[in-house]
């Protein structure tokens, strides 16, 4: 196993900690097309803490342009009544959400209108902070490295150092190259917080 599969692992292992899986619970994953490979691995590791089963929703950026570029403008706002009814549904049933980040296609919305790429914030649904609020459904937001991420971060390298170098800062910055990576994360944690209870106080 190269050194990129274990930090995969780990960031899987990682993601499902963070979100307090917990044995028969539903899990909510959003990913995006370049991100399939952490993407199972995190809802092996999912199943192996006892999820019930794991709803995996994957985006396109490339799709989404389509839509910028053809859809009419009245429609483009328009959010299918569906996808916020399976986040009030995780919500009553107190699942856990993950969501995966990072561009998996930054240049998918080169040459379009701004404000026309403005009015579909899909992924994003408007009623998610409600649910948050709500403080029913345990949730974490992981960073998974893509070519094409690489490339904006590291342009001066060719793609495959590219791709190796961010994974090595996304690494760093998670704690997956430590011993135990969820002992170091919280560690750090808990050294923010701290940092924020003293500026608070000051």
């Amino acid at each position: 196993m190269n050194q990129i599969d274990v930090w995969k692992d780990r960031l899987a292992e990682l993601a499902v900690f963070g979100a307090n899986i917990q044995p028969g619970q539903l899990v909510a994953i959003t990913s995006y097309i370049g991100k399939e490979d952490v993407t199972r691995r995190i809802t092996r590791a999912a199943y192996e803490r006892g999820a019930k089963y794991v709803d995996v929703l994957y985006f396109d950026q490339w799709l989404k342009r389509e839509r910028v570029a053809h859809a009419a403008e009245d429609t483009l706002d328009f959010v299918p009544p569906w996808m916020t009814e399976r986040l009030f549904y995780l919500s009553d049933e107190h699942a856990a959400r993950i969501s995966l980040s990072g561009p998996h296609a930054p240049r998918a919305l080169e040459g379009l209108d701004p404000a026309r790429a403005g009015r579909d914030l899909l992924p994003y649904l408007p009623e998610t902070g409600e649910v948050v609020n709500r403080m029913t459904t345990s949730w974490n937001i992981v960073p998974v490295p893509t070519p094409s991420w690489a490339e904006l971060v590291y342009p001066e390298l060719e793609s495959d150092a590219g791709y190796e170098r961010l994974w090595e800062d996304v690494a760093h910055i998670c704690r997956l190259d430590a011993d135990d990576p969820t002992e170091a994360l919280g560690t750090a944690m808990n050294q923010l917080l701290g940092l924020a209870a003293e500026v608070t106080a000051s």
